[in-house]
């Protein structure tokens, strides 16, 4: 649904398939919205929370935003797993993806070891 145009700059198409959209689950939202403690009543981000989002609810997906709202705030973010094969399949994947948006400059993804 993102292509570049004549002058290189990310666009929507003027036809995409809208079967192919991604949609955030709702856990990725309230989990983005519980980590960032999004509850409209402070400005700040606490130092130590956490969250837990179940399998297959979409923890690279809410990683993945989380790690695209720091980066656009000028942080450099590493997302760390202990599998090297999820660490390089989300590090394809959310490149692609994400890469219209220009997160990808300051998000690095590694394996703990």
């Amino acid at each position: 649904f993102i292509e570049k145009n004549q002058q290189n700059e990310y666009v929507l198409k003027e036809k995409y398939n809208e079967n192919y959209l991604l949609q955030p689950h709702c856990i990725q939202i309230l989990g983005v919205f519980l980590l960032l403690d999004i509850d409209g009543e402070t400005n700040s981000i606490p130092s130590n929370h956490l969250d837990e989002i179940l399998i297959g609810q979409g923890k690279s997906w809410t990683l993945a935003l989380l790690a695209g709202f720091f980066s656009l705030s000028n942080y450099q973010v590493t997302v760390a797993c202990y599998s090297d094969y999820l660490s390089q399949r989300d590090e394809k994947d959310f490149k692609y993806y994400l890469a219209p948006f220009k997160f990808t400059n300051y998000v690095k993804y590694r394996t703990l070891s």
